[in-house]
């Protein structure tokens, strides 16, 4: 019986929740589906650890020019937005045959992409949980009442993220990783970092840094206990390992939906300390996988409680065990997907 086709007009990468949601898709779906890539520009074809990753994995790729003009299947992107500004992506998936499924991580649209789901050139858009739905429908229904509308939660390929035993130190480790983005860090994000573990035994490491926001945080005087690292500065995995606490942190202008950090580190075995906000309560069961803070002073407080390894062990542990069975469940994963199909073909 042959596979029903899904060209993905997207790109995989190891940063970014988007593409690095794509992979463990790709890995979800790859016996599924016939799956062809497609990247916005053809130099990505040339960049061999992604092709080396999609030829282990029996997934084609090619250039957008190589298409046939009709096809069968189902069309899926996810934050792809230059296929709504560049009007003939849009308009090839259209008048190519497919059903396309769009998929918007962030928490907000584009004009380009509220025009497409008015004229009626999506089929389905999808939600990463009832609270990104909650702030994202009302604009897409608004454009398009009858626009078809679905919540697909991320999915995470369980043995690419493994449980990783922390020893015991004398320093605890806080940090985060993220895109080399002022968004990802609040105004006085050092300041917040140092006062939540004041008078604590701790280090700090940052993964996704850069000149930009060295000039932004001149003012701080960085001690020794900082390490920074740019974005992909070293594999994700290898580096979740080397902190005992994840340190959540942003701007005030950033609204988090579904950190894909915040879940890996926890199926790592890494506790998170984040905002009693957004999407967190839905992410972190508080104080049994990781503590959520309203208040400094809650932080300061839960901060300190993690200095103990045994708890910071045992909280790690559950975080693993609790993510893993909600968010790496292959076949819970596979129904939900293949439900999204159905929506597109009534």
């Amino acid at each position: 019986m042959l596979k029903p086709s899904l060209y993905v007009f997207q790109w995989i990468s190891d940063l970014g929740g988007a593409d690095t949601r794509l992979k463990d898709l790709l890995l979800l779906l790859k016996n599924d589906f016939d799956i062809t890539c497609i990247p916005n520009d053809d130099f990505r074809l040339k960049e061999k650890h992604n092709t080396d990753f999609l030829d282990k994995n029996g997934i084609k790729y090619t250039s957008f020019s190589n298409l046939s003009p009709r096809l069968n299947g189902y069309a899926y992107a996810n934050c792809n937005f230059r296929i709504f500004e560049e009007k003939h992506r849009i308009q090839f998936i259209q008048e190519s045959g497919l059903k396309f499924i769009w998929s918007n991580d962030m928490m907000w649209h584009t004009p380009d992409e509220l025009k497409a789901v008015a004229l009626g050139q999506i089929n389905c858009i999808l939600f990463t949980s009832p609270f990104h739905k909650s702030l994202m429908a009302p604009s897409v229904l608004d454009a398009n009442p009858s626009q078809a509308i679905a919540v697909l939660e991320n999915y995470f390929d369980s043995d690419s993220w493994i449980y990783f035993d922390r020893p015991q130190k004398t320093s605890v480790t806080c940090g985060k990783i993220s895109r080399a983005d002022t968004m990802k860090y609040s105004e006085d994000f050092p300041i917040f970092y140092e006062s939540a573990t004041r008078n604590l035994p701790v280090d700090f490491k940052i993964m996704g840094w850069n000149d930009s926001l060295q000039k932004k945080y001149a003012w701080f005087n960085f001690s020794n206990s900082w390490e920074f690292l740019p974005e992909n500065g070293m594999n994700t995995q290898k580096w979740l390992e080397t902190i005992d606490i994840y340190l959540y942190n942003c701007n005030h202008k950033f609204i988090e939906n579904q950190s894909r950090s915040l879940i890996e580190a926890q199926l790592t075995g890494c506790p998170i300390v984040a905002p009693n906000q957004w999407n967190f309560p839905n992410m972190v069961w508080n104080q049994r996988t990781g503590y959520l803070w309203d208040t400094l002073e809650d932080a300061q407080e839960v901060l300190s409680i993690l200095m103990n390894h045994d708890l910071r062990k045992q909280k790690g542990l559950l975080a693993s065990e609790f993510t893993r069975d909600l968010w790496c469940n292959v076949k819970v994963a596979k129904e939900n997907w293949f439900k999204i199909i159905h929506i597109v073909n009534i």
